[in-house]
């Protein structure tokens, strides 16, 4: 079953599901370019490794570390004996996935792929500071740096020229590819949540030309593969806020779909 929405599904932002999403779409989006690199370039997945203060985790990975043991029998009056609870451990390792484009036999690094996270986009925490460096490292080498930001929340992290987003029309979605050879601009595909997600050109080296990422079938696959039909429930709205415009088209799509009475 595909989502119901003609490009990002608003409920696959949730921060609690993203970690999910953020792997599976990136895979997808690898299994997609792959047969369209030429023979001199290779793709591979890489992540960025760290640990967030527990104050600063937007959603934590919680694991069930010890549960309750039965209650034991209660004697007289005197002896008062605590219920066992459950213990959970959070982990606080943050794993964020991004793919690469490298050239066969130097293994240099071509191309940079990046999917933007809630932890990203955050002013809280160690996510944003961890993304802007890693940025700032691409930016400076010889390598293209792309960037999905599939998330309303906050503003966006992409590399842009500052203020420019300002000159469009309102989006709430942004991909900004930064070419190497032209550090001064950015090619950007900005986009609303009734519109399709759009196939995206991914700069290679100079002079081989640009593959096409077909973004909305990567998403797909992405969604038939979290199983996110039965995991989302259409009937209660999305975790992140929809803008006063859209909360009535989307409940007119969710009820022509069945997923809302």
């Amino acid at each position: 079953m595909p989502s119901p929405f003609p490009g990002m599904d608003p409920y696959l932002e949730d921060p609690a599901l993203w970690p999910d999403v953020h792997f599976r779409l990136i895979a997808a989006i690898d299994r997609h370019l792959r047969p369209y690199l030429p023979p001199r370039y290779f793709s591979s997945l890489s992540e960025r490794l760290y640990v967030e203060d527990v104050q600063n985790v937007i959603s934590p990975d919680v694991t069930v570390l010890q549960v309750p043991r039965p209650a034991a029998e209660r004697g007289g009056a005197a002896t008062l004996v605590a219920d066992e609870p459950t213990v959970l451990l959070f982990n606080l390792e943050v794993r964020e996935p991004y793919l690469e484009i490298r050239s066969v036999g130097s293994h240099e690094v071509v191309t940079v792929l990046e999917l933007i996270s809630p932890t990203n986009k955050s002013s809280a925490g160690r996510g944003r500071a961890e993304y802007r460096a890693k940025q700032e490292q691409v930016l400076a080498s010889r390598a293209n740096l792309v960037e999905i930001d599939l998330l309303r929340r906050a503003p966006s992290v992409a590399h842009v020229p500052p203020g420019s987003l300002q000159s469009l029309p309102p989006l709430d979605y942004l991909i900004s590819v930064n070419r190497a050879s032209a550090r001064d601009r950015a090619e950007v595909y900005s986009f609303t949540l009734r519109d399709r997600l759009p196939l995206i050109r991914i700069p290679l080296r100079s002079p081989d030309p640009d593959v096409v990422l077909d973004l909305p079938a990567a998403f797909s696959e992405c969604y038939d593969e979290g199983a996110y039909p039965v995991r989302l429930d259409y009937r209660q709205p999305p975790r992140e806020p929809l803008h006063l415009a859209d909360e009535a088209w989307v409940n007119d799509l969710l009820r022509s779909t069945g997923l809302r009475p």
